[in-house]
């Protein structure tokens, strides 16, 4: 079975990011998320929308592991219900389910007791084992039957047995820890005991995530991972495992490598050196918090979650981490890492002070491409304040940035004025450039001078010159396009123009994702697409592009293929046709809302952002588009689409008689941070680092340990984040490449893991 790569539903205040666990919130949101940031800057919240999700988790194991089934998978009943029952389906070359040790590998019905005694066995080295559960959910009649039954989302994890086990299943590992990672594991589930008596009373940890260094490159722990005590607590400890190959923690100058408790003071005093070059390391800590008592000592102990991250030594330095670098002799990187740094320090005086800066994020282009940058990066200065001026920086092989035409690559500092007016040409054919900009802003004073500057956050995005143009920089273009992307780039901009007049006057287009088919296959364009219009607006129509080899748009089953626009009625009625095996299609789809007059007529129209989604035919289907197939099967994957739909119609009467089900399978990240930090659509910042844990982004790319499903989902990328979670692997089943924001706060995209 192939997966699709698509997000939870979660709300993420200002410059917050998900929960460590990456477990959605209570106020998470439905299927309506914000609309999209517009031209006048970033929104105050980022809210990633999704419904109906088929999540997938992966651990990796050692064979013959036993696992609580009740710690993998967590379900809980809407109010008034009761958990009533799981349907369980285990999968792959070795493996078992085990009740109350007797094998029961070949049921799939299990009463709610049972499941909390259920569990599950690895199979040998080097196989897999996928488990998939769904928690059924009823209201108890006073006859005591049940009234009709509500299924929860499907969701799955895959077991890897690879010899090595990951932290993000450690807490319900039930088979005794010997060996290297015996104290990891303990600490681990310490620190999912000792979670004080409510989600207040325990303390936060967060990061700036994975990052890239230079060997031997010195980092302050303290700046590396931020914890906060709750009210009325202090901080008092800290737990730290170093595992990997070399590299060293350092307190005062000594190795304590050795070492896995520290007070407070001494975690402040702690660093990490890297070790030599092509080796990685992985920091795991955990806070420790506590009331500190009248005659000094700390009452009942409450840990964080378990948070690691990973330094992998590249040779290069990445920006999230520059702000905590201790080594004197910086080399290149001395100028950046300056810009870094005082975007760091020029903070202002509060969280509302400091100034916002957003970006299209990571783009392709084609060589000597021009791009504005202010439509690259938009900025927003706090209440009161004013946009002042940029830093900015250029790096990598070849590209310029010009001023009204003139090269002024050498610069760093440039005004507001002149940024209107600066561009980016990429480089030559197969060359990377990176741009790092700051936004400052400060009170504008009586006598023309600003009063104290404050800083955003260093944002840092790549163009790769791969000879193709990615849609989410396409707005910024200013070289005239080619014949064949011509249309494209023009429904593009037409999206980025037609924006209305506020954030709720647009149009909401979400997407079940990038999708695997077979060849000739149907789809329904109205279940891949799915479109809001704002309050009182009604959709009138939609622009449709599609491109690629082979493949066809059907209307009434006449051949459309050419032309890009459609009523409402129309787009109800479109299909998309599956080019020929091993070909590839991209459909681009905008659409269009406007006002209904009493004459028939329509108001001023107004479009959504601009999504684009790929379909590989491979001779697979994935789950996430199996709704909107229109085509019969009765191949093997028959059962598997019935499943698929059946769970997508037991529903409930509304989201809240749905049951819940969700993976304490958080992801873990199994590739080289620098090839994540390239990826289309992604950026990087400096800090990050607050109350909440920074956004784990390793669940959206296939290869991490950790990714995402969906059936019949739809990811809004209304809002910034949203898009540049998916924009990070623009090839991958359930991504989607959209024209809008990826960055509306700037919130660092990251990747790491925490168990708990």
């Amino acid at each position: 079975m192939t997966l699709a790569v698509m997000p939870f539903s979660v709300q993420l205040p200002a410059g917050s990011g998900f929960p460590a666990d990456g477990v959605p919130a209570q106020t998470s949101q439905g299927s309506s998320a914000a609309t999209p940031a517009q031209k006048t800057g970033p929104g105050p919240t980022d809210v990633v929308a999704f419904s109906n999700a088929w999540i997938s988790g992966t651990m990796s194991a050692q064979a013959g592991d036993i696992y609580r089934m009740r710690d993998l998978f967590r379900a809980s009943a809407p109010a008034g219900q009761l958990l009533i029952g799981y349907r369980v389906a285990l999968n792959g070359s070795g493996g078992q389910l085990l009740l109350n040790d007797q094998d029961v590998s070949n049921r799939n019905s299990f009463s709610a007791e049972e499941f909390a005694r259920l569990g599950f066995v690895a199979g040998g080295q080097g196989s897999q084992q996928s488990l998939t559960v769904v928690a059924q959910a009823g209201r108890r009649l006073r006859n005591g039957t049940l009234s009709p039954v509500a299924d929860s989302q499907v969701v799955q994890i895959n077991a890897t047995v690879t010899g090595t086990r990951s932290i993000n299943a450690m807490n319900a590992l039930v088979s005794q820890a010997s060996g290297p990672d015996a104290d990891l594991i303990a600490m681990v589930k310490e620190a999912n005991i000792l979670t004080g008596t409510s989600v207040a009373g325990r303390p936060q940890l967060s990061t700036g995530g994975n990052f890239t260094a230079r060997p031997g490159d010195s980092y302050r722990m303290g700046d590396l991972f931020k914890a906060s005590a709750p009210a009325g607590q202090s901080l008092f400890g800290y737990h730290v495992a170093l595992t990997g190959s070399g590299g060293q923690l350092l307190l005062n100058g000594q190795d304590v490598s050795g070492r896995s408790s520290f007070s407070a003071e001494e975690f402040a005093h702690l660093s990490f050196v890297a070790g030599a070059q092509d080796s990685q390391q992985s920091l795991t800590v955990v806070a420790q918090a506590a009331k500190r008592l009248r005659n000094g000592t700390f009452g009942a102990v409450a840990d964080s979650q378990a948070v690691q991250i990973n330094a992998a030594v590249t040779g290069t330095r990445s920006i999230n981490a520059m702000n905590a670098l201790a080594t004197q002799s910086l080399g290149s990187d001395s100028g950046l890492i300056a810009m870094v740094k005082e975007a760091n320090i020029l903070t202002g005086t509060s969280a509302g002070s400091r100034t916002t800066l957003g970006t299209t994020g990571n783009f392709t282009a084609q060589a000597d491409d021009t791009y504005r940058i202010s439509d690259l990066f938009k900025a927003t200065a706090p209440s009161g304040q004013s946009l002042i001026g940029y830093r900015v920086a250029l790096n990598g092989t070849g590209g310029q940035l010009l001023l009204d035409g003139e090269d002024v690559s050498s610069r760093s500092s440039f005004t507001a004025e002149e940024v209107a007016h600066l561009s980016f040409v990429a480089g030559a054919q197969d060359s990377q450039q990176s741009l790092t900009v700051v936004a400052q802003a400060g009170k504008r004073l009586r006598d023309g001078p600003s009063g104290p500057v404050a800083d955003s956050l260093a944002v840092q995005i790549t163009a790769a010159v791969t000879g193709t143009r990615s849609i989410n920089a396409m707005a910024a273009l200013v070289t005239q396009p080619s014949e064949s992307d011509a249309g494209l780039i023009a429904a593009v901009k037409e999206a980025n123009i037609l924006t209305g007049t506020g954030a709720a006057s647009r149009p909401v287009l979400a997407t079940g994702g990038n999708f695997t088919a077979q060849a000739a296959e149907s789809y329904r364009m109205s279940d891949l697409f799915k479109a809001t219009a704002p309050s009182g607006q009604s959709l009138i129509g939609y622009l449709v592009a599609l491109d690629g080899g082979g493949g066809q748009l059907l209307l009434n089953g006449q051949d459309v293929s050419s032309r890009s626009r459609f009523t409402a009625a129309e787009f109800a009625h479109l299909t998309f046709v599956a080019g020929a095996q091993d070909s590839q299609q991209n459909l681009t789809v905008v659409a269009q809302a406007g006002k209904r007059l009493s004459n028939g007529s329509v108001s001023g129209a107004v479009d959504s952002q601009a999504l684009q989604i790929s379909v590989t035919v491979t001779g697979t289907r994935s789950i996430n588009a199996m709704n909107a197939l229109a085509t019969q099967s009765a191949d093997a994957d028959a059962g598997l689409i019935a499943v698929v739909k059946e769970a997508n119609i037991l529903t409930g009467t509304s989201a809240s008689n749905r049951p819940s089900v969700q993976t304490e399978v958080s992801p873990v990240l199994p590739m080289a941070i620098a090839a994540l930090a390239t990826r289309t659509g992604n950026y990087m910042t400096s800090g990050a680092v607050g109350t909440a844990a920074p956004t784990d982004l390793s669940a959206y790319d296939p290869r991490a340990i950790g990714s995402s499903a969906a059936t019949g989902t739809f990811a809004n990328p209304a809002n910034s984040l949203t898009a540049s979670l998916l924009l990070l692997r623009d090839a991958a089943e359930g991504a989607f490449r959209s024209s809008g924001w990826t960055g509306s706060q700037s919130t660092a995209v990251k990747a790491y893991s925490s168990a708990g």
